[in-house]
């Protein structure tokens, strides 16, 4: 989501309601085209499941197998923004904010606690810090 034709795609996608939640299927949008500036390794929406975030770098490898091994063990996979407050989703300014990104399986809806990438990243950052001490 650090780019903002992303986000916008997103919005755009969840604005549709195809299910009367603000979300989409993965599998519906992962060949849907994409552009993003100076990124012309992406194509596809897909595609930002397959690459590293850093231009520079080579693809991941098995890109495009990684999206769709993804997509056969979770065909149901969704992209969601949430209704945090009656009319966040359509006010939400894309361009300006950018959301943190969660991971959430249905088991863990009970639990209260959404682990976010965010959160993941300063466990594991903790994590090897106590280690090296």
């Amino acid at each position: 989501m650090q780019y903002a034709e992303v986000r916008s795609f997103v919005k755009e996608k969840v604005m549709l309601q195809f299910d009367g939640d603000y979300d989409f299927l993965l599998a519906f949008e992962k060949d849907s085209e994409i552009s993003i500036a100076d990124r012309d390794d992406i194509r596809v929406f897909g595609d930002l499941f397959s690459y590293n975030n850093d231009k520079d770098l080579d693809p991941k490898s098995g890109s495009s197998a990684f999206i769709d091994d993804l997509l056969e063990e979770n065909p149901l996979l969704q992209v969601h923004v949430p209704e945090l407050w009656e009319g966040s989703t359509v006010n939400w300014d894309e361009i300006a904010h950018t959301p943190n990104i969660a991971n959430l399986q249905l088991v863990e809806i009970d639990k209260g606690d959404l682990p976010t990438y965010l959160t993941a990243a300063k466990k594991m950052d903790n994590h090897f810090r106590d280690r090296s001490a």
